[in-house]
């Protein structure tokens, strides 16, 4: 081994003295003092898993008025969509602070618009908004032939009707303002 006389030093046979680095925690001594922060972390732990179990679901915004405007409508077979200026007409929802709604439709340069109440539906698998009309009017989207549409909310800024769930064209309403 005298063609590597690195190996002995590396095997502990080293002629060089070991060098000692000074501990700067040796003269640290465990005091009362800082006993109490042990105490504190089954608090910390307790408080990880609450606040980790908190819902995260976006609720409705309770701020009025909102003005939900028409951006997407597909066809009955849920397979073609049109958005923007290619929308067979366009509407828009207006929900007023004491509860009252506007809705009106521009089809083919003619205006259409019907008045009502609303109210927003809360359950643990969704949000809903529920619109009951004062008169009966051609643009209720809606399965059955009562005064009452009911639309979801997908979030905070996404409406879809269900009117699709019996051959009607999906809506999709995006909130403006």
């Amino acid at each position: 081994m005298a063609c590597c006389p690195d190996i002995t030093r590396i095997r502990g046979n080293s002629q060089w003295p070991e060098a000692t680095i000074p501990n700067p925690f040796a003269s640290y001594k465990r005091t009362k003092r800082y006993r109490p922060m042990r105490k504190l972390i089954p608090y910390f732990f307790i408080f990880g898993v609450l606040s980790s179990c908190i819902d995260n679901v976006d609720h409705v915004e309770d701020k009025y008025p909102q003005q939900w405007q028409l951006v997407r409508m597909s066809g009955e077979d849920g397979q073609s969509s049109k958005h923007g200026g290619r929308l067979e007409w366009q509407e828009f929802y207006l929900l007023n602070p004491d509860g009252t709604f506007l809705k009106s439709r521009l089809d083919n340069g003619t205006k259409i618009s019907a008045t009502g109440v609303f109210s927003v539906q809360e359950t643990p698998d969704e949000t809903t908004l529920v619109l009951t009309y004062d008169a009966p009017s051609e643009i209720i989207g809606t399965c059955t032939s009562d005064l009452q549409e009911t639309l979801v909310f997908l979030s905070n800024n996404i409406l879809i009707g269900t009117w699709a769930a019996c051959d009607g064209p999906g809506l999709e309403y995006f909130r403006v303002k």
